[in-house]
């Protein structure tokens, strides 16, 4: 039977992509801090035919991921797939900036990743598969979102980085780059960025963006945007052991097309 862990998995993007990884004879477990979130979305999973694991996670506490893989381990005895989508957003101009706010996004983008994928390890098997959340944003700088771009920066890095790490044992290691995706996470950190630069929402810039990108039906934003990257995910959650590739193309979703090659070469490619 095929086990799932999904972080962020009560909404939005990670909400989309535990439905995507379930089905018949599934496991899919999801974490996250919100139970009526979690409920919602483990009750979906049942109606598909999946069992659902419900998790109660704080990314950022390694003794809550600690007590939540407990759970996991008492109900699955290994873990196929990995998603670490948990994260948070919003912005703010460096100079006068909250320091818990940076702090916020750096242990929740950031450092929930590394916390979750180390307590993951113990109970994933070769041909497994680690699904990290970065963005477009993990690839170019965006004035008054310095916390944010730097985590994203980092989730790339620490892919990278885990990828040859992992390539010995047969456990792949990809990011996703999303463009925008309509979610509530994304219309609250435009709000934060705008109010924190003196504009208004329909005066900042990725607001104008966002109706743009709407207009034009882009395939991998607005208010379609979770389910192609919900996609993405399930395919990239496929036992595909020969896959280990990191990029991004134009529309700003992870390529996995190449053969896996255990060299830095193979993890430069822009």
């Amino acid at each position: 039977m095929k086990v799932s862990l999904v972080t962020g998995g009560g909404r939005g993007i990670g909400r989309a992509i535990a439905l995507a990884l379930g089905g018949p004879e599934t496991v899919v477990a999801i974490g996250g801090r919100t139970s009526a979130t979690l409920d919602s979305t483990a009750r979906d999973l049942r109606r598909g035919g999946t069992d659902p694991i419900r998790l109660q996670m704080d990314v950022t506490s390694e003794s809550s991921v600690d007590r939540a893989m407990g759970v996991l381990r008492e109900a699955a005895a290994h873990i196929d797939v990995l998603v670490n989508n948990a994260g948070i957003g919003g912005g703010e101009p460096v100079e006068g900036s909250d320091v818990a706010r940076w702090r916020r996004t750096i242990d929740t983008n950031l450092t929930g990743t590394y916390l979750v994928t180390r307590a993951a390890l113990p109970m994933m098997r070769p041909g497994g598969r680690i699904i990290n959340l970065s963005s477009v944003l993990g690839r170019f700088g965006v004035p008054g979102y310095t916390a944010y771009c730097a985590s994203k920066h980092a989730v790339i890095g620490f892919t990278r980085a885990l990828a040859l790490e992992l390539a010995p044992q047969q456990i792949t290691v990809n990011a996703l780059c999303p463009g925008w995706v309509d979610t509530e996470m994304a219309e609250q950190g435009m709000r934060q960025g705008a109010a924190a630069t003196g504009q208004t929402f329909e005066q900042f810039p990725r607001f104008r963006a966002r109706r743009r990108a709407d207009q034009t039906h882009h395939p991998a934003r607005g208010s379609r945007g979770a389910g192609r990257l919900s996609r993405v995910a399930r395919s990239l959650g496929d036992h595909r052991p020969d896959l280990q590739h990191l990029r991004r193309p134009d529309d700003g979703l992870s390529d996995a097309t190449k053969p896996a090659q255990a060299t830095a070469d193979n993890h430069r490619r822009e």
